[in-house]
């Protein structure tokens, strides 16, 4: 297998698995979930262009699930405090218990997955993949 190869695989078992032990326990698509995540982490000051630019989707896709998110009652739009024409992005209370308990799940799972694995090795590949990942050809 040629590393792309390697890459999508890995990436699409991980999402797989660690979604569907995240909807067991949490009750949304890990979508949802990772959208929490990124939301939480902009601290309320995030709008639907960031969440786009986050998650890698295109403006429509962010705003249906941001649009999912608010019926669910996990995030809220709360009027931007000097542009009328926007809106900010914050968590709810549930949301933002859900963002924690997503993390310890994540964490949880990753750990389970790559226990025989030496931290070092790990460190490397997670920083491989921070660089790859905001290179000018890979983020547009």
């Amino acid at each position: 297998m040629t590393l792309f190869d390697l890459l999508v695989l890995s990436e699409t078992r991980l999402w797989n698995h660690v979604g569907s032990v995240a909807r067991d326990r949490l009750g949304l698509p890990l979508t949802d979930l990772f959208a929490l995540r990124a939301i939480a982490a902009r601290e309320g000051e995030g709008r639907v262009d960031d969440l786009r630019a986050d998650l890698g989707v295109t403006v429509g896709a962010a705003s249906k699930l941001v649009d999912r998110l608010v019926r669910a009652a996990v995030v809220e739009r709360v009027p931007h405090p000097t542009d009328r024409r926007s809106s900010l992005l914050r968590l709810t209370p549930v949301g933002d218990d859900l963002a924690q308990e997503t993390a310890e799940v994540i964490d949880r799972e990753l750990d389970a997955v790559f226990a025989d694995e030496d931290p070092a090795d790990l460190a490397v590949v997670a920083g491989v993949l921070e660089r790859a990942s905001t290179r000018r050809e890979v983020v547009r």
